[in-house]
């Protein structure tokens, strides 16, 4: 992953990042995987200079976007969680990339459990 401990945490204990967990609570599995994708896309998008929608609406929301190492480490660390729960299959260690992460969440490939 290239990060340190702390670094982690921090993502990990990132202010928004915790409203953002906060409100996916309660929904379904597919809803937070939606929302796991919008959250990823609007980190490209800013990281871009973009002010499209969804980086304003992220941003009015939960406050002040994340970086993007911080994003995929995020990220990560949920789907990790969700596959702990049972709710989806396991990631290998070559869907860890930004890229990949991405790919995985736009085109439906995490496999949710039943």
């Amino acid at each position: 992953m290239g990060l340190t401990r702390e670094q982690i945490d921090e993502a990990v204990k990132h202010e928004g990042w915790q409203k953002f967990r906060v409100f996916l609570k309660g929904k379904t599995t597919e809803h937070k995987l939606r929302q796991l994708a919008l959250f990823q896309l609007a980190r490209e998008r800013k990281s871009l200079g973009s002010r499209s929608s969804n980086v304003r609406y992220w941003e009015d929301q939960f406050g002040d976007l994340p970086e993007q190492e911080s994003v995929r480490v995020q990220i990560l660390n949920y789907l990790n969680a969700l596959s702990r729960g049972g709710q989806i299959d396991p990631l290998s260690k070559q869907d860890w990339s930004f890229d990949s992460l991405r790919d995985l969440l736009w085109k439906g490939e995490i496999n949710v459990r039943r």
